[in-house]
């Protein structure tokens, strides 16, 4: 499994996600605070760092006017089922097609996110995500609670 996440241009982040060979490429837009709100349904999904976890949980990244709609399903409390449909129109849902339906572990899925993280904060750190995503700040909170997650060993 790989997941990269990378600021692109002021106020874009471009990344990928790759499970069992199968890959999906997405792109993000100041319109949102796509990372927060990825990291924010990572961990409702998680029993370890919320009192009331998810079992299923949805989150959009916008292009303009396109973008993709994930949709994260717990399958048991080690595995996850992650569902990515493109749309050409993210407002209309006009559909492009789905492109992305695979299962890995979620310990997998959270090493990976916070790998990738590791290495964004290590090329902009805080102040240079902030200048280069404009409108958010790099969501550290989220961030450090997925890390924690990892550290205690829950994976």
């Amino acid at each position: 499994m790989e997941y990269k996440y990378e600021l692109s241009g002021t106020g874009w982040a471009d990344g990928f996600i790759e499970i069992n060979t199968n890959t999906e490429h997405f792109s993000a837009s100041y319109l949102t605070d796509a990372l927060h709100d990825m990291l924010k349904a990572i961990i409702s999904l998680l029993p370890e760092l919320v009192t009331y976890p998810v079992k299923s949980v949805q989150f959009e990244m916008h292009e303009e006017p396109g973008g993709t709609v994930w949709t994260l399903e717990k399958i048991d409390s080690a595995h996850l089922n992650i569902n990515i449909v493109s749309f050409e129109d993210l407002v209309r849902r006009k559909e492009l097609a789905q492109n992305f339906n695979e299962t890995c572990t979620i310990s997998e899925f959270v090493k990976a996110v916070v790998t990738s993280l590791d290495l964004l904060l290590q090329q902009h750190g805080m102040d240079g995500y902030k200048a280069k995503w404009i409108n958010y700040d790099f969501p550290k909170k989220e961030y450090s609670m997925l890390k924690d997650f990892l550290r205690r060993g829950n994976h």
